[in-house]
């Protein structure tokens, strides 16, 4: 894959999470601030959805950054119980 895609997919991401987390806030800001939004169920349905897309946005915005590095080579194992590592021998096996 090509440097520029690498950077692309490092980008890309936490700009739309970004944007995301800026909107949900100024829904989250707007909707206590005013009475006739707070007395609608819409609007207070909007601002719990904003609420945990709030959560959602700064997850996806950072990514991989609290992982720590060798935590990357975790996700490439394939298999079951004493298949990731060969070299630990298992008393009872559920296959």
């Amino acid at each position: 894959m090509a440097p520029n895609w690498d950077l692309a997919f490092a980008v890309v991401p936490r700009v739309a999470a970004f944007f995301s987390l800026l909107g949900s806030s100024f829904i989250v800001y707007e909707v206590p601030s005013d009475h006739k939004k707070r007395a609608k169920v819409y609007h207070r349905i909007m601002c719990g959805m904003s609420t945990f897309d709030i959560i959602g946005s700064i997850c996806y915005f950072l990514g991989r950054w609290p992982m720590p590095p060798d935590a990357l080579a975790v996700w490439n194992l394939k298999g079951g119980i004493g298949t990731e590592m060969p070299h630990v021998q298992h008393k009872h096996s559920l296959v």
